[in-house]
């Protein structure tokens, strides 16, 4: 049966297994790339054979596994002393991966040299277009922790004061002091996360396609539909994480009932996964009908030559955005639309590899509640 506190525990538990995920994917992550690539970029076989490259590889590796030692300490530590900041850890751990990435790739770069690529093609399109509304869903969050905000000021002499701070694994409620900062600490938390979101989400609605050469402006105006969806799933994830943090700051103020925190955090979670899977839902069936739509539309049209198609098109992709290719012994490849990467669904490894995450959040509460 799962009680407060075993669902106080889902959050740490979780994190704890993301960072061991993390650490394991820092060390075996060069080993999945494509053998022209070396932390994204591009390497001649010579070189991605020669020692410097593998004593790069090596440091990247080790830096990893440090940086994700010291994130596993200091969330023990924040989980014990300071619990609303558990999911910093986190956060660092993926700011200094980063950091890692980045730096490691540069030195990839210097050391290779310049590497002069066979042939550049240009294409002119039109890139005029109506304002795109998937950035509206970003700013939504923003104005709910705008209004909690403004509540918490005008309403500070009304809240209790002692504010509930923590919930320890017996159902304990710790208190803290009313001031200023604890009464508006979640909001700060809020609002981090949010910067985080915004910042995602604007990258996605400026990154650019890979075009399709054969039929470049059709495949630009199907890449900006799917983008507003794919920025309107960001906003939509934000917002139920704002909805989340703000109904347990409610309560916090006293608005709630303070005996009613057994309804108050599950209808929290439940109001958060709810914007959670109607985002993903809402953007994975718009990108699968986006996939394919312009080649359908300009086969319709006649304009649609066989002898036009490139590799990546629906021969491979399936529904538009699932690469499937039993050939290709790559597990990662990038990603159709937008920046970053996605599993190769032909390639065994990876197919394991996608379901074990699928079954992570499962696992963590199974183990929670066994625990």
């Amino acid at each position: 049966m799962i009680t407060v506190s075993s669902i106080e525990l889902i959050l740490p538990t979780f994190l704890t297994i993301i960072s061991v995920i993390l650490g394991i994917f820092y060390v075996v992550a060069p080993s999945l790339e494509p053998p022209d690539r070396v932390l994204g970029a591009k390497v001649t076989e010579e070189f991605r054979k020669s020692n410097k490259c593998k004593q790069i590889i090596k440091q990247y590796r080790i830096r990893g596994v440090m940086i994700v030692v010291i994130s596993l300490v200091l969330g023990g530590v924040l989980l014990f002393e300071v619990s609303p900041l558990v999911p910093f850890p986190i956060i660092i751990l993926l700011i200094l991966g980063s950091v890692n990435y980045v730096t490691s790739r540069k030195r990839v770069i210097l050391e290779r040299g310049e590497i002069k690529e066979p042939n550049v093609r240009y294409a002119v399109i039109d890139t005029s277009k109506k304002k795109g509304f998937g950035v509206w869903f970003l700013a939504l969050p923003w104005l709910i922790l705008l209004g909690m905000l403004i509540l918490g000021v005008v309403d500070y002499h009304s809240i209790p004061s002692e504010l509930p701070f923590h919930i320890n694994s017996n159902g304990v409620i710790a208190y803290a002091p009313k001031d200023p900062v604890n009464v508006l600490l979640n909001q700060i938390i809020n609002a981090f996360l949010l910067f985080i979101f915004t910042i995602v989400g604007i990258a996605v609605y400026v990154s650019k396609p890979r075009i399709n050469p054969a039929y470049p402006e059709e495949y630009y105006k199907s890449y900006e539909r799917s983008k507003e969806y794919a920025v309107a799933t960001i906003g939509i994830i934000a917002t139920g994480l704002t909805l989340l943090e703000s109904l347990l700051t409610l309560w916090s103020w006293g608005i709630f009932p303070l005996n009613s925190i057994s309804v108050v955090l599950p209808l929290s979670m439940v109001a958060f996964l709810s914007c959670a899977i109607l985002g993903i839902v809402i953007s994975l069936a718009k990108m699968s009908i986006e996939g394919g739509r312009y080649l359908r539309e300009l086969e319709k049209q006649g304009k649609l030559k066989l002898s036009n198609a490139i590799e990546d098109d629906d021969k491979y992709w399936k529904l538009g955005m699932f690469y499937y290719n039993p050939n290709d012994d790559r597990v990662i490849i990038p990603k159709r639309f937008g920046s970053g990467y996605t599993f190769n669904f032909g390639n065994k490894k990876a197919l394991i590899l996608f379901i074990s995450l699928l079954m992570l959040p499962i696992a963590t509460i199974l183990i929670v509640i066994l625990i």
